[in-house]
C-alpha cells in the first residue's frame, strides 16, 4: 500500500473537535463516536493515547471515519511496536516529541502539519536486527544453536 501524502493541513487536538456529550477527561483519546465529523474533516487529528483499551487501529479508524486527513498519535507505550495504517496518513510519536507538538499547537494561532510517506533507504545497509517478536537465545531443545 502507498501512503497518501498530506500537504500542509490544519492541526487539531482531538479534544477540540469532539462531540460535546463526551466527558472532558476522555476527549483527547479518540474514542469511537467521539469526533465531530464536521470539525474533523480535512484536518490532521492529534490524539493522546492515554487509554490502552483503545487500540491504535481503532483510533485510526475513528479519525479516518470522521473524515480527517491524517492522525498523529502521542503514545509512549506502543511507539516501538510496528503498525500498518494502510494508506491512511498516520504518525506515532513518544511523549517528548508529543509535548513539543502540543506546545507548538498552543503557541500558534493556526497550527498546521505535513505527514510525509516513509521511504526506503535503498543504498544503506543497516546492521541485522532481530524482530521485536522473535525469541532471543538458545532454544529449549537445541541449546547449542541460537535462534535468528
Amino acid at each position: 500500500m502507498t501512503l497518501t501524502l498530506v500537504v500542509d493541513s490544519p492541526l487539531h487536538l482531538c479534544s477540540e473537535i469532539f462531540i460535546p456529550s463526551f466527558c472532558k477527561l476522555i476527549r483527547s483519546n479518540c474514542y469511537p463516536g467521539s469526533l465531530d465529523a464536521d470539525k474533523a474533516a480535512g484536518k490532521i487529528v492529534v490524539c493522546v493515547g492515554a487509554d490502552p483499551t483503545v487500540t491504535r487501529r481503532v483510533k485510526k479508524l475513528v479519525a479516518q471515519g470522521a473524515g480527517a486527513k491524517g492522525l498523529i498519535l502521542i503514545d509512549e507505550d506502543e511507539k516501538g511496536v510496528p503498525f500498518d495504517s494502510g494508506s491512511f496518513p498516520f504518525s506515532e510519536v513518544g511523549n517528548d516529541v508529543g509535548a513539543q507538538i502540543l506546545e507548538y499547537m498552543n503557541s500558534t494561532k493556526k497550527p498546521s502539519a505535513v505527514i510525509l510517506p516513509a521511504e526506503d533507504a535503498k543504498e544503506f545497509k543497516p546492521a541485522p536486527v532481530v524482530a521485536y517478536f522473535s525469541a532471543r537465545g538458545p532454544g529449549g531443545l537445541t541449546e547449542a544453536i541460537l535462534k535468528v
